[in-house]
């Protein structure tokens, strides 16, 4: 695993545009990055919004330079960061999975549902068509 990988899992489990504040902060607290010893969640949303002021989410650079600082500040090396985070990161794809199935189940119901609403618009027409056919 490496950073680049790490920064993936959390941008997939972000929704896909980055690394969101929220997640972050839930997988680091999840895997003890965050434990309140040496990485404080003070320290951690210092140096969070040294980066992304507004808490916005994080490119893969700005992710990297995150991580760059919070080894910085905590004397640690990046590979310990690493080596937490994959204690949780079958975790994290199997919830980006079920997020996915879910989006998939709404999506087949909302499709059927328009589907069945367009079959019961037709009948109707035709209904009106035949009771105008039939004078």
């Amino acid at each position: 695993m490496d950073l680049e990988e790490m920064y993936q899992v959390l941008k997939g489990a972000s929704g896909g545009n980055g690394a969101s504040y929220d997640e972050v902060s839930r997988w680091f607290h999840e895997c003890q990055i965050i434990d309140g010893l040496i990485l404080t969640e003070h320290l951690f949303d210092v140096s969070y919004e040294r980066l992304a002021p507004n808490r916005e989410q994080l490119s893969m650079t700005q992710f990297i330079q995150f991580i760059g600082i919070l080894a910085r500040e905590t004397k640690r090396e990046v590979d310990s960061f690493l080596d937490r985070f994959k204690t949780v990161k079958n975790g994290i794809i199997d919830e980006i999975q079920q997020r996915y199935r879910e989006t998939n189940k709404k999506y087949i119901i909302n499709q059927f549902l328009l589907i069945q609403q367009q079959v019961d618009v037709r009948l109707a027409q035709n209904l009106i068509f035949s009771l105008a056919y039939l004078g």
